[in-house]
Protein backbone atom coordinates (compact mmCIF):
# COMPACT_ATOMS: atom_id res chain seq x y z
CA UNK A 1 0.00 0.00 0.00
CA UNK A 2 1.11 3.43 -0.98
CA UNK A 3 1.95 6.02 1.53
CA UNK A 4 1.66 9.56 0.72
CA UNK A 5 3.08 12.93 2.01
CA UNK A 6 0.75 14.99 4.13
CA UNK A 7 1.18 17.87 1.51
CA UNK A 8 0.20 15.77 -0.88
CA UNK A 9 -3.00 14.42 0.82
CA UNK A 10 -3.86 17.74 1.31
CA UNK A 11 -3.56 18.95 -2.27
CA UNK A 12 -5.54 16.02 -3.26
CA UNK A 13 -8.16 16.82 -0.39
CA UNK A 14 -8.38 20.86 -1.63
CA UNK A 15 -9.45 19.22 -5.01
CA UNK A 16 -12.42 17.17 -3.79
CA UNK A 17 -13.83 19.34 -0.88
CA UNK A 18 -15.12 22.85 -1.30
CA UNK A 19 -15.13 24.97 -3.39
CA UNK A 20 -13.53 23.22 -5.95
CA UNK A 21 -15.69 19.64 -5.63
CA UNK A 22 -14.51 17.87 -8.42
CA UNK A 23 -15.60 14.09 -8.54
CA UNK A 24 -13.58 11.35 -6.88
CA UNK A 25 -12.99 9.12 -10.67
CA UNK A 26 -11.48 12.14 -12.37
CA UNK A 27 -8.96 12.76 -9.74
CA UNK A 28 -8.36 9.47 -8.68
CA UNK A 29 -7.20 9.11 -12.81
CA UNK A 30 -5.66 12.51 -12.50
CA UNK A 31 -3.60 12.00 -9.57
CA UNK A 32 -3.05 7.95 -10.13
CA UNK A 33 -4.47 7.36 -6.42
CA UNK A 34 -6.78 5.02 -6.03
CA UNK A 35 -10.96 5.76 -5.41
CA UNK A 36 -10.86 3.64 -2.44
CA UNK A 37 -7.84 5.55 -0.97
CA UNK A 38 -10.05 8.89 -1.82
CA UNK A 39 -12.86 7.50 -0.16
CA UNK A 40 -10.89 6.59 3.19
CA UNK A 41 -9.59 10.27 3.36
CA UNK A 42 -13.06 11.57 2.56
CA UNK A 43 -14.43 9.60 5.02
CA UNK A 44 -12.02 10.78 7.54
CA UNK A 45 -12.53 14.21 6.96
CA UNK A 46 -16.51 13.80 7.40
CA UNK A 47 -15.71 12.05 10.47
CA UNK A 48 -13.69 15.08 11.56
CA UNK A 49 -16.75 17.68 10.31
CA UNK A 50 -15.27 19.02 7.40
CA UNK A 51 -17.93 20.01 4.94
CA UNK A 52 -18.17 17.51 2.64
CA UNK A 53 -19.32 17.69 -1.49
CA UNK A 54 -22.97 16.84 -1.70
CA UNK A 55 -23.40 17.03 2.35
CA UNK A 56 -26.99 17.58 2.90
CA UNK A 57 -26.88 18.58 6.21
CA UNK A 58 -27.34 22.25 7.23
CA UNK A 59 -24.35 24.83 8.46
CA UNK A 60 -25.98 24.38 11.86
CA UNK A 61 -24.99 20.59 11.80
CA UNK A 62 -20.93 21.56 10.96
CA UNK A 63 -18.49 22.71 13.92
CA UNK A 64 -18.15 25.96 14.41
CA UNK A 65 -14.31 25.74 12.97
CA UNK A 66 -15.00 23.98 9.79
CA UNK A 67 -18.02 26.49 9.01
CA UNK A 68 -15.34 29.11 9.48
CA UNK A 69 -13.44 27.29 7.75
CA UNK A 70 -15.74 26.60 4.80
CA UNK A 71 -16.95 30.55 4.67
CA UNK A 72 -13.41 31.66 4.36
CA UNK A 73 -12.39 29.44 1.69
CA UNK A 74 -15.20 30.68 -0.49
CA UNK A 75 -15.65 33.99 0.34
CA UNK A 76 -15.11 36.17 -3.01
CA UNK A 77 -13.17 38.75 -2.32
CA UNK A 78 -14.45 42.46 -3.06
CA UNK A 79 -12.38 44.48 -5.30
CA UNK A 80 -11.87 47.38 -3.83
CA UNK A 81 -13.18 51.07 -5.73
CA UNK A 82 -10.48 53.34 -7.28
CA UNK A 83 -10.39 57.27 -5.83
CA UNK A 84 -11.76 58.08 -9.26
CA UNK A 85 -14.53 55.43 -8.98
CA UNK A 86 -15.39 56.85 -5.38
CA UNK A 87 -15.58 60.37 -5.94
CA UNK A 88 -17.61 59.67 -9.44
CA UNK A 89 -20.19 57.67 -7.23
CA UNK A 90 -20.24 60.35 -4.73
CA UNK A 91 -20.61 63.38 -6.74
CA UNK A 92 -23.30 61.83 -8.80
CA UNK A 93 -25.13 60.86 -5.21
CA UNK A 94 -25.25 64.36 -4.25
CA UNK A 95 -26.55 65.37 -7.12
CA UNK A 96 -30.22 67.17 -6.25
CA UNK A 97 -32.05 64.73 -8.31
CA UNK A 98 -30.65 62.03 -6.24
CA UNK A 99 -29.96 62.97 -2.92
CA UNK A 100 -32.99 61.80 -1.27
CA UNK A 101 -32.93 58.46 -3.30
CA UNK A 102 -31.96 54.84 -1.98
CA UNK A 103 -29.04 53.34 -4.24
CA UNK A 104 -31.22 50.75 -5.27
CA UNK A 105 -33.03 53.22 -7.14
CA UNK A 106 -30.11 55.73 -8.15
CA UNK A 107 -28.04 53.10 -10.18
CA UNK A 108 -31.45 51.46 -12.28
CA UNK A 109 -31.95 55.63 -12.92
CA UNK A 110 -28.15 56.01 -13.76
CA UNK A 111 -28.11 52.69 -16.16
CA UNK A 112 -31.16 54.24 -17.61
CA UNK A 113 -29.14 57.24 -18.93
CA UNK A 114 -26.33 54.63 -20.21
CA UNK A 115 -23.87 55.77 -17.15
CA UNK A 116 -22.39 52.79 -15.01
CA UNK A 117 -21.02 53.75 -11.76
CA UNK A 118 -21.14 50.86 -9.36
CA UNK A 119 -23.23 47.80 -8.53
CA UNK A 120 -25.93 48.85 -5.55
CA UNK A 121 -23.71 46.97 -3.18
CA UNK A 122 -20.53 48.43 -3.76
CA UNK A 123 -21.55 52.15 -4.53
CA UNK A 124 -23.66 51.67 -1.53
CA UNK A 125 -20.86 51.85 1.02
CA UNK A 126 -19.53 55.31 -0.62
CA UNK A 127 -22.57 57.14 -1.48
CA UNK A 128 -24.07 56.98 2.23
CA UNK A 129 -25.33 60.49 3.25
CA UNK A 130 -22.68 61.90 5.90
CA UNK A 131 -24.99 63.68 7.73
CA UNK A 132 -25.09 64.84 11.32
CA UNK A 133 -25.99 61.91 12.97
CA UNK A 134 -23.77 59.33 11.22
CA UNK A 135 -21.06 62.29 11.70
CA UNK A 136 -21.99 61.68 15.62
CA UNK A 137 -21.77 57.97 15.43
CA UNK A 138 -18.24 58.47 14.14
CA UNK A 139 -17.06 60.22 17.42
CA UNK A 140 -16.94 56.91 19.55
CA UNK A 141 -13.34 56.74 20.70
CA UNK A 142 -11.86 54.47 22.98
CA UNK A 143 -8.58 55.56 25.42
CA UNK A 144 -7.60 52.02 25.85
CA UNK A 145 -8.69 48.45 25.43
CA UNK A 146 -12.41 46.96 26.31
CA UNK A 147 -13.90 50.38 26.31
CA UNK A 148 -15.77 50.39 23.13
CA UNK A 149 -17.01 47.71 20.99
CA UNK A 150 -18.56 47.43 17.55
CA UNK A 151 -19.50 44.87 15.48
CA UNK A 152 -20.01 44.05 11.98
CA UNK A 153 -22.51 41.46 10.24
CA UNK A 154 -21.13 40.06 6.35
CA UNK A 155 -23.22 38.24 4.04
CA UNK A 156 -21.41 35.05 3.28
CA UNK A 157 -22.11 33.37 0.04
CA UNK A 158 -21.50 29.53 -0.33
CA UNK A 159 -20.96 27.24 -3.41
CA UNK A 160 -23.88 25.83 -2.66
CA UNK A 161 -26.65 27.42 -4.68
CA UNK A 162 -29.28 29.26 -2.00
CA UNK A 163 -27.00 28.31 0.93
CA UNK A 164 -25.11 31.46 2.60
CA UNK A 165 -24.29 32.41 6.26
CA UNK A 166 -23.66 35.54 8.09
CA UNK A 167 -20.33 36.41 9.96
CA UNK A 168 -20.72 38.26 13.20
CA UNK A 169 -17.25 39.75 14.08
CA UNK A 170 -17.47 41.43 17.73
CA UNK A 171 -14.38 44.11 17.99
CA UNK A 172 -12.68 46.24 20.24
CA UNK A 173 -12.32 49.91 19.01
CA UNK A 174 -9.34 50.74 20.62
CA UNK A 175 -7.10 48.01 19.70
CA UNK A 176 -8.88 46.75 16.30
CA UNK A 177 -8.57 43.56 17.50
CA UNK A 178 -11.65 40.45 17.27
CA UNK A 179 -13.20 39.99 20.62
CA UNK A 180 -15.83 37.15 19.31
CA UNK A 181 -16.97 35.96 16.25
CA UNK A 182 -19.85 33.63 15.23
CA UNK A 183 -21.66 32.10 12.24
CA UNK A 184 -25.33 31.60 11.54
CA UNK A 185 -28.12 31.41 9.34
CA UNK A 186 -29.83 34.89 9.85
CA UNK A 187 -29.18 38.66 9.98
CA UNK A 188 -30.22 39.95 13.07
CA UNK A 189 -29.32 42.61 15.64
CA UNK A 190 -30.42 39.51 18.44
CA UNK A 191 -27.38 36.99 17.53
CA UNK A 192 -25.01 40.28 17.35
CA UNK A 193 -26.00 41.55 21.42
CA UNK A 194 -25.64 37.42 21.88
CA UNK A 195 -22.43 36.71 20.21
CA UNK A 196 -21.29 39.97 22.32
Amino acid sequence: MPRYSEERKAAVLKKLLPPQNRRDLSVSAEEGISDVTLYSWLKHCRQQGMPMPGNRTTGEDWSPEARLAFVVETADQPHKLTQAEELAILSACNQPRYRSLPQSQIVPSLVDKGVYLATESSGAHEAAPQSAEVDQLHRFTGKGPNQVWGYDISYCPSAVRGQHWYLYLIMDIYSRKIIASEIHEAESGELAQKAG
